[in-house]
């Protein structure tokens, strides 16, 4: 770790020659504080979502609409 403006700083892990403005397909992970289960509950290899995963999955599916200069393109949410 290096500092900056006096405070440590984690390195980046983005790819050095990487052009993150590039078409490309990312994957996003999302965790929760002490990793707790908010969005839902695997069982079986099934998803089901809490009303909070829900919530989450429709905000989620609004994406492309809501940033239209991004050129966003959704996989699937499963």
């Amino acid at each position: 770790m290096t500092k900056f403006n006096n405070k440590y700083k984690i390195e980046s892990t983005r790819l050095q020659h990487w052009d993150y403005g590039q078409r490309a397909v990312y994957f996003i992970t999302i965790c929760t504080a002490n990793r707790e289960h908010l969005f839902g509950k695997i069982e079986n290899q099934y998803f089901f979502p809490s009303e909070i995963g829900k919530i989450v999955a429709q905000e989620w599916i609004k994406t492309p609409d809501i940033r239209p200069d991004m050129n966003i393109e959704l996989g699937n949410l499963s």
